[in-house]
């Protein structure tokens, strides 16, 4: 949607004046973590082949922690041996 006439330059500066006086946000934005997030992660992968796929990994709180249990399943033959890893997500398999 947009506006059908466009802002002065002073009423830009009153609106934008008006939403940093409201805002909470002091020094930059605020990021708000679920209270529970879900401790699994999805790690996707590819080959230069051409193959991909993905591993579901359950009970670790951090990105790094599931990349290392992606290269312990790639060790132990779960996944390929060249998989790279393509993306790491919070969650199941909802990509």
């Amino acid at each position: 949607m947009t506006r059908s006439t466009q802002r002065t330059p002073e009423e830009l500066a009153a609106f934008k004046a008006a939403n940093l006086a409201n805002s909470t946000c002091k020094g930059g934005p605020v990021i708000v973590e679920p209270r529970k997030a879900p401790k699994k992660f999805t790690v996707t992968w590819t080959t230069p082949e051409g193959q991909f796929g993905w591993i579901t990994v359950h009970a670790v709180k951090t990105a790094e922690a599931a990349a290392e249990t992606f290269f312990a399943a790639r060790n132990r033959g779960q996944v390929p041996t060249n998989a790279d890893i393509e993306l790491i997500k919070r969650g199941g398999q909802e990509i």
